[in-house]
């Protein structure tokens, strides 16, 4: 084995992960930008920044992460899924950014404040959904695949 065909393999092998992480990273620097536009427009209203720049950007995620990711069709069980684990991220997510931005780094500059508390969050809100929405969508598919075995 030359140390090619282990970055390969390595890179098949988590393939899903892989994707699911370039696609949630062009999502979040979207978000960041946006909730950086609104935070600046609305001066100490991290978590509505927040929260406008997530929902908008959860749309995108969605069908960036259901396509590519996961390759599963759009389908009504698939979007209620993700919108749960959404509404859990965004909790999970609004939560660690009040508490960073306000309570634990607030001795920091507003910029970095604002990048360190988004950062931090995003990637416990990441950790949180991706593993959920992983297992959810396997439950989907062995239910998917179940039906079609009993036609």
């Amino acid at each position: 084995w030359t140390r090619g065909d282990n970055v390969r393999e390595f890179l098949k092998r988590n393939r899903q992960l892989i994707v699911y992480l370039l696609c949630s990273l062009v999502t979040t620097l979207g978000e960041m930008l946006l909730g950086w536009v609104i935070l600046k427009l609305l001066p100490e209203r991290i978590v509505v920044a927040n929260t406008v720049s997530l929902i908008l950007g959860g749309f995108v995620h969605y069908h960036l992460t259901t396509r590519y990711a996961f390759r599963m069709k759009h389908t009504a069980v698939g979007a209620a899924a993700y919108v749960a684990t959404f509404c859990l991220g965004l909790v999970v997510q609004d939560v660690a950014v009040y508490l960073l931005y306000h309570k634990l780094l607030d001795a920091l500059g507003e910029g970095l404040q604002y990048l360190l508390s988004k950062l931090i969050s995003m990637l416990l809100n990441l950790a949180v959904t991706y593993f959920l929405r992983d297992w959810i969508n396997r439950r989907i598919q062995e239910h998917a695949q179940k039906k079609a075995q009993k036609k």
